[in-house]
């Protein structure tokens, strides 16, 4: 799976927009998957992400957050990753995937009216979601 969400990313020429938990990001991370996107950034492209913030993942999203937009939303337990508004890889946890604490079934898709669907359930969520800056404040105040 990584590999397929590798070879996406790089072929991105606008936009990668990525919604997943923090503990994916945390996978993502010693997979060297942000290498990836930091490359893609530097190249031009827009990376977002929307992902759970909690108090353990200051550091990780304070490094990331160099070369991607991140967002906070609570209960993210899914995976989505759209490149270009044309290619999507959804990712959604099983019941026996919740007690490993990652997801294992995963989907890709090239089909138009799905990817505007979840593009837009995307930017919906960019919307309402809290920037990682305001995230981390608050997190280091409750500390």
């Amino acid at each position: 799976m990584f590999e397929t969400l590798e070879k996406m990313f790089l072929e991105a020429k606008q936009d990668i927009c990525i919604t997943l938990s923090s503990k994916d990001l945390s996978l993502w991370l010693t997979r060297a998957i942000d290498h990836t996107l930091e490359k893609m950034a530097k190249a031009g492209t827009s990376i977002r992400i929307v992902t759970h913030i909690g108090k353990g993942d200051i550091d990780e999203i304070e490094r990331v957050s160099r070369f991607c937009d991140i967002r906070h939303m609570e209960d993210v337990h899914y995976q989505i990753s759209i490149v270009d508004g044309r290619k999507a890889i959804m990712g959604t946890p099983t019941s026996d995937a919740l007690s490993r604490n990652y997801s294992d079934t995963y989907v890709s898709t090239g089909e138009k009216g799905l990817i505007e669907t979840l593009k837009a359930s995307f930017e919906r969520t960019w919307e309402i979601s809290v920037s990682a800056h305001d995230r981390i404040i608050s997190l280091k105040r409750e500390q």
